[in-house]
């Protein structure tokens, strides 16, 4: 976002000096300067402006502040009264001329003026967070949860390892009692003994 222009309320406070010479033999450069540094207006809270008219030299010294800048406001027009009540000789030691005369009234209003808004400053960067080292006190020992997890996991192995035993076995008995047994051998009649003739036994 550029620059933009914005009307804001100011106060302007003024005052007229009278210098002896003419437009063409007063310094219209350093006049202000000395004028604008006596009145304690600087920018950027404070715009300073001067106007030059013939009739010996009227200088017209006129600085302007925004309302809400209440401090540079009061310090403008407390440094604008004091220039009010200065003698012409102090007043001309300090801007470099002679002085024939200064306003005593200091004129202070308050109106609106056009200024240039400069855009704000983008926000800073966020603060670098530097990564969190990894804790190496610890190195070649492992932790109590990876403990827990490794005796959990070797006791559910065994007793699933137990059951597999059991089922195994008592299957296995079961097995042995259903299963048939040879077949049954049949038995061998007696030998009959020779028969005897009973008319051999009387023939002898």
């Amino acid at each position: 976002m550029g620059e933009y222009i914005q009307e804001v309320p100011v106060t302007s406070v003024s005052l007229d000096v009278t210098l002896q010479g003419t437009l063409e033999s007063i310094d219209q450069a350093a006049v202000p300067d000395g004028l604008k540094t006596l009145a304690n207006c600087f920018e950027p809270l404070c715009s300073f402006k001067t106007t030059f008219t013939a009739g010996s030299v009227v200088v017209k010294a006129e600085a302007t502040v925004p309302v809400t800048e209440a401090a540079s406001v009061g310090a403008v027009t407390s440094s604008f009264k004091s220039l009010a009540s200065s003698s012409t000789v102090a007043l001309g030691d300090a801007l470099g001329v002679k002085v024939e005369g200064v306003t005593r009234q200091v004129t202070a209003q308050q109106r609106t003026m056009t200024i240039i808004v400069a855009p704000p400053p983008p926000n800073p960067p966020s603060p670098y967070t530097p990564p969190v080292a990894p804790n190496n006190s610890g190195d070649g020992v492992l932790s109590t949860g990876v403990l827990i997890g490794i005796i959990v996991g070797a006791l559910a192995l065994l007793i699933a390892l137990v059951v597999f035993i059991f089922v195994w076995k008592r299957k296995r008995s079961r097995d042995a009692k259903v299963a048939p047994g040879p077949p049954p051998v049949a038995a061998t009649p007696p030998p009959i003994p020779p028969y005897a003739s009973p008319n051999a036994q009387s023939s002898s």
